[in-house]
């Protein structure tokens, strides 16, 4: 979350949902929005689609099934993890917490991937 004192309001990021074990409503496109101090929704920002979840259909019934491959996008609590601004206040930037889906592996203690940064 980011405080934007110039206009007294927040942005703040979400990781969003990969869980095809709920079906269509275990999966969120991640996102970045502004909102007011109270709450309100003044902006969401334009997201790439290549951080949203897709997963491929082979049965073809149109439906996330759990057992369904992910091809692309932010995997499971690995997506937007934090945000800031650059120092002359033009450009907010975040990142993914690990690689793509499409980027090949996840990262962990023995090996890198590539993690996305976003402006």
């Amino acid at each position: 979350m980011y405080y934007y004192p110039e206009q007294d309001n927040l942005f703040f990021t979400s990781e969003g949902i990969v869980n095809p074990s709920l079906g269509a409503a275990g999966i969120i496109n991640p996102f970045v929005k502004q909102i007011s101090l109270t709450g309100s929704e003044l902006a969401e920002l334009s997201v790439s689609e290549k951080f949203f979840p897709e997963f491929e259909d082979p049965n073809g019934n149109g439906q996330v099934d759990p057992e369904e491959p992910q091809n692309q996008g932010v995997r499971l609590n690995k997506g937007f993890e934090a945000l800031t601004i650059s120092l002359d206040q033009t450009t907010l930037v975040t990142a993914a917490e690990n690689s793509l889906v499409q980027d090949g592996e996840v990262s962990d203690l023995s090996s890198g991937a590539t993690a996305r940064i976003v402006t």
